[in-house]
């Protein structure tokens, strides 16, 4: 998924308007990186009264943000009122350490709920129409979200896992590679025995028990049958932890998911158009 879209804060632009937020660190931030980011695309014309909706979309795991933009740029475009939120920090840098790693996954849910208190009280939509969308690790933050967070009423997960430890212990991917044989090197252990360390920092995150409290009659979910990022093991642990909600198999990989992308974004819309209008 690398389709461009274009955004400009503070001005209209095919039937909506951007509007960046920052949201500062607290005393009690557990990985301080001087805030967070985040736009508010307010839309300029009303289609099917969808503006009473809001939808937050959530980001992958690092380099730019033009998949979440594109996935938000066709949701303003369509009427509803979203926040794409920004990460304070690329997860996977090859210098991050386990332990800044596991800071990371605690704080980044902490982020989403401050960005979801913002977004209700000023996105100016009704705070009973709330959605989550993300892709990839976005999906995996918006199950906790959806599972954690009684405000959500709908949620569309786009090839997302369950259990981040067994994720990068098992992913063929260049840039989890690297970030694998960097640890590795930093802790003088063969990749091998990266197990243990890894799922003692991180399993206390797994996004699996939260998203045991979804609602699975209102959670879509799309699935790359493919997938050497998201294993179809993790993919499948992620359904049955979130209720065996409705679940799209793609016949593609991580990456060819890009040539799914109308079909993504055409059942999102309906999927909130259900969920949160009617």
């Amino acid at each position: 998924m690398n389709r461009k879209h274009d955004e400009s804060s503070g001005e209209s632009r095919s039937g909506f308007k951007v509007e960046a937020v920052h949201f500062p660190d607290g005393a009690d931030c557990l990985f301080p990186a001087d805030g967070v980011k985040a736009h508010c695309y307010r839309p300029t014309q009303s289609k099917r009264g969808r503006e009473r909706a809001g939808v937050v979309v959530l980001p992958i795991t690092a380099g730019d943000y033009e998949v979440s933009t594109m996935l938000t740029v066709y949701l303003a475009r369509q009427g509803f009122t979203c926040l794409r939120m920004e990460r304070r920090a690329e997860w996977l840098a090859p210098e991050r350490t386990v332990e800044d790693l596991a800071r990371l996954a605690r704080q980044t849910p902490l982020d989403v709920g401050a960005g979801v208190d913002w977004f209700i009280e000023n996105g100016g939509f009704d705070p009973d129409r709330l959605g989550v969308l993300g892709v990839s690790m976005g999906a995996m933050q918006a199950s906790i979200l959806a599972g954690t967070d009684p405000r959500v009423k709908a949620a569309v997960l786009v090839i997302g896992g369950a259990g981040l430890a067994d994720l990068l212990l098992t992913a063929d991917d260049d840039f989890i590679n690297e970030y694998r044989e960097a640890v590795s090197n930093r802790l003088g252990i063969p990749e091998s025995d990266l197990g243990p360390v890894l799922h003692e920092a991180l399993d206390p995150m797994d996004n699996a028990k939260p998203a045991g409290g979804m609602n699975p009659d209102t959670t879509l979910m799309f699935s790359a049958l493919f997938d050497r990022v998201v294993r179809p093991r993790y993919g499948r642990r992620l359904w049955e932890a979130a209720g065996r909600p409705r679940r799209i198999l793609l016949p593609c990989g991580h990456y060819s998911a890009e040539f799914f992308v109308p079909l993504i974004l055409w059942m999102a819309r309906r999927w909130f158009d259900r969920h949160l209008l009617d």
